[in-house]
């Protein structure tokens, strides 16, 4: 429990900018004005005839209420009163302002924990996205985010509870250290016969985070296949699942309420037998003169709840302490697999790449079973301001070549070089600068087609925006749409279809300006037609800028200067395309040959 509160009220001040130190300073004021109007208790009920003089038995102000005995009688009782509302006022204000700045410290922590997750998974490497499932990240971003901020919060309620406390037990100290340290020692053993709660509520909250997580994963899976499950009636299966996850959730937060209500019961119960016992000893035993123990009465009856509250935060805390380590986890593992150290800006100075990148004995294998390299010795040069066209079967490597070049992944042998220079992480950030990438499954925003082409450059102008729509062959279609370029299409593009998807895809890509287009399969999803005005217009790229082209369709790369033809992660021809077709005893021959015969 110490390792939690230590590790979140690290991250509480470091994400609150400065500002924490100040607040526990006016906690602490508000705190010794609370302490103040107790203390006045006394001196009141002694100015109204209630009590006879004790004014000089008030610890701490005893001095200062003694010069206010010379007062005449009718006067000392007004002065009393209104030096009592001015210190409940002032408390009330502190506390207001505290409060207010509580929650912009709690927020502007989560602003700054958002800040950062959101930077760190942007700068990470691509091979961790090839382990981690995109959910966890998401339920670590959202949900367990929202967990560590209820945490800040406790922490700072704690806090301002703990300062009273230890206020209010100096001056029950300087009134009676008797009676004081009974009560402290009843409140230990009580906090003792209580403290298995806590590890208790920290195991609920290791269960609270596996389930969410589990929760979030199978909605974001059954939402996306969502096509899948309606045509091939597999909703049973989803109804099951989703009924037997919220009743395990339903008996997480019952479990979670019995532990937090049976601990309040608990306090009760011995909250009761501790103010008999406290009563017993201070009459009877201890012989405590009255406004003594009226005092004490009062400071305990206050003190006690905040004792209480203190163990409920302890427990609620404890439940957020899975929470606090899997965001922890998360950064964590992103700051040891950042990518590279990019200044914030974009102030990287792009390629030029004039002479070309070469892979020199290149091999990289992903975390399977049987241990097979993806890419396995690739010796291969692609020439600057030519087209080179990558084809083979499906696991030939293709894809993965292509990750290598862009630098996502990191060979696990051999070099990359770019231009004569090492692909470092330094160089992996110019290099992105340059690159225009079209995949096989195009990904949109959830926006409008402005607002998905602006992303790949926010300065471009209406007319630039447009140009990149005629070039993917995509103007026509977006003319047509209710509202033109500032149509939304949902999320993902889902209310376009394959084709005009990909080449909106195309054209964002386009966009930038490229020095490297990479389009991989980018027209398999289009029409004839469609392919052959976009295969046109890469035609008219040629030799302004490095084409790679990931083919399925041989006929589309008739164009290529270079075919480089992959397989089982090796290159196995290389050369023109009429060269590689004349082969007859080579692979692109015979795929060919299939492609023609539709074999």
């Amino acid at each position: 429990m110490i390792s939690v509160i230590r590790q979140a009220t690290g991250m509480l001040r470091r994400y609150s900018d400065g500002s924490l130190a100040l607040t526990i300073l006016g906690m602490t004021l508000a705190g010794i004005f609370e302490g103040i109007g107790i203390l006045l208790i006394v001196p009141l009920l002694s100015a109204g005839g209630f009590l006879d003089g004790a004014y000089e038995s008030a610890p701490f102000i005893g001095p200062l209420l003694v010069r206010l005995e010379p007062l005449p009688a009718g006067s000392l009782l007004p002065v009393l009163l209104g030096l009592f509302v001015l210190v409940v006022v002032c408390q009330g204000l502190l506390q207001r302002a505290l409060a207010v700045r509580n929650t912009r410290i709690v927020n502007q922590c989560g602003r700054n924990l958002r800040h950062e997750m959101f930077d760190a998974l942007h700068d990470v490497r691509w091979s961790f996205y090839l382990r981690k499932r995109r959910t966890d990240l998401l339920n670590a971003m959202t949900t367990e985010t929202a967990r560590v901020l209820s945490g800040f919060g406790l922490i700072l309620q704690a806090s301002s509870a703990l300062i009273f406390t230890v206020l209010q037990i100096g001056i029950a100290l300087a009134m009676s250290w008797t009676l004081t340290t009974l009560v402290l020692v009843c409140g230990a053993v009580v906090l003792l016969l209580f403290r298995g709660q806590v590890r208790r509520a920290k195991s609920l909250g290791g269960l609270t985070t596996e389930l969410g997580q589990e929760f979030l994963a199978g909605v974001n899976e059954r939402l996306q296949g969502m096509k899948d499950i309606k045509s091939n009636d597999m909703a049973d299966g989803g109804r099951k699942w989703i009924r037997d996850i919220t009743g395990r959730l339903l008996r997480e937060q019952i479990a979670y309420v019995r532990l937090r209500t049976a601990t309040d019961v608990g306090f009760r119960i011995v909250s009761a037998a501790l103010v008999a016992t406290f009563a017993y000893v201070a009459l009877r035993v201890l012989h405590t003169p009255p406004h003594t123990l009226l005092l004490i009465v009062v400071i305990m009856a206050r003190l006690w709840p905040r004792i209480t509250a203190l163990q409920t935060q302890a427990q609620q805390l404890a439940s957020t302490a899975p929470a606090i380590a899997s965001v922890r986890a998360v950064l964590d593992e992103c700051r040891r697999e950042r990518e590279y150290a990019a200044p914030s800006g974009g102030n990287v100075r792009p390629l030029e790449l004039t002479q070309g990148i070469r892979l020199s004995g290149v091999s990289f294998s992903y975390e399977t079973a049987d241990g097979r390299k993806a890419l396995d010795g690739i010796d291969l040069f692609i020439p600057a301001r030519a087209t080179t066209a990558i084809v083979g079967h499906s696991g030939a490597g293709k894809s993965t070549l292509v990750d290598a070049v862009m630098g996502l992944i990191r060979p696990q042998e051999g070099a990359i070089f770019i231009d004569g220079r090492l692909l470092t992480d330094e160089l992996t950030a110019a290099l992105r600068r340059i690159v225009g990438y079209v995949p096989q499954d195009p990904f949109l925003f959830n926006g409008t087609i402005w607002d998905n082409l602006r992303m790949a450059r926010p300065d471009a102008t209406e007319e630039e925006v447009l140009e990149a729509l005629r070039f993917a062959a995509a103007e026509e279609f977006v003319s047509r749409l209710p509202q033109g370029i500032r149509t939304p299409i949902g999320d993902r593009g889902i209310r376009l279809s394959g084709g005009e998807r990909q080449r909106i895809v195309l054209a964002r890509a386009i966009l930038r300006k490229p020095r490297l287009l990479i389009l991989d399969e980018a027209t398999s999803a289009l029409d004839s037609e469609s392919e052959a005005a976009i295969r046109d217009s890469i035609d008219r790229l040629r030799g302004s800028m490095t084409i790679i082209v990931i083919a399925h369709r041989l006929s589309t790369i008739r164009g290529a200067d270079q075919v480089v033809v992959m397989e089982r992660g090796r290159i196995v021809q290389c050369g023109g395309y009429a060269a590689l077709a004349a082969d007859r005893s080579g692979l692109f021959d015979r795929m060919l040959r299939q492609q023609a015969t539709g074999v």
